[in-house]
């Protein structure tokens, strides 16, 4: 049984696009609340439930990163974090409305709900203003069944490469646009995770291949990421595990896992 957590909405909310405020412990999802949620993940669930944008929900991941280079530095290590992201209200920016997700230290990324899916079209940085991406792409694709296919633009986030230099060790992250193609899997799946077990998940699967000129010994080497994620009606991402450069020989390597650690909505009191 999944835990979810849900609180009731108050009567003012804040403003669009503002920074999440701390999360209150929530009230434990009650049996009928879970029924009702059971009967929108099965028969009479709509595509856009696999990634709501209701204003003032507030998902928590944890979220652990793998990492490995060869460098002239040789370095891994294994991160863990927790990613807390609230959906604020929809805003008109430059003649177009967008819905903020806002991650607890400032970041943003820009959503934009339309027929055939769900877009993302842009970035926030903490302290600067959106922008819009030059080729915003799809994050799901409908209809969501398996066979549905789609293309989209990524970039590296989890390979560095460490440089000794006079003051010592340096990290450079390695940043290089790489074009994913995207198919829907399977649309009935159960996954585990730390908020519980999650039914009738859809799965994506991404895969993109793209090339790097790593410098002296290496020279142009391939870069492969391959990435699947999970997508549950009413709650939206699950899971996720990404892996960029999975071959051992790659002179660096990531690994990605983001698993889903509660949810609420006000809007299951509306």
């Amino acid at each position: 049984m999944v835990r979810l957590t849900a609180r009731k909405p108050t009567a003012t909310r804040s403003a669009p696009d503002a920074r999440p405020r701390a999360v209150a412990p929530g009230l434990l999802v009650a049996l009928g609340l879970l029924a009702a949620l059971g009967a929108l993940a099965g028969c009479g669930r709509r595509d856009a439930d696999y990634y709501p944008l209701d204003p003032g929900a507030i998902a928590i991941y944890n979220v652990t990163v793998e990492t490995r280079n060869t460098g002239s530095a040789r370095s891994e290590g294994v991160r863990k974090t927790k990613t807390i992201l609230t959906t604020a209200d929809p805003r008109t920016i430059a003649n177009e409305t967008v819905v903020p997700r806002v991650y607890h230290d400032g970041r943003a990324s820009y959503y934009r709900a339309v027929k055939d899916g769900i877009l993302w079209v842009g970035a926030r940085k903490p302290g600067q203003g959106m922008m819009f991406f030059k080729d915003e792409g799809y994050l799901l694709k409908f209809p969501l069944k398996e066979g549905t296919r789609w293309h989209a633009p990524s970039r590296l986030y989890l390979l560095t490469r460490m440089y000794l230099g006079s003051f010592g060790a340096v990290t450079r992250h390695l940043d290089a646009p790489v074009e994913m193609d995207y198919a829907v899997e399977a649309t009935d799946e159960t996954v585990k995770v730390p908020a519980g077990d999650v039914r009738h998940c859809g799965r994506v699967h991404g895969h993109g291949e793209a090339t790097y000129d790593w410098g002296e010994p290496f020279g142009v080497i391939p870069l492969v990421v391959d990435q699947v994620e999970w997508y549950a009606p009413g709650v939206g991402l699950v899971k996720r595990v990404r892996a960029e450069n999975p071959d051992p020989k790659s002179p660096a390597r990531g690994h990605l896992t983001q698993e889903l650690e509660s949810y609420e909505s006000p809007s299951w009191f509306e």
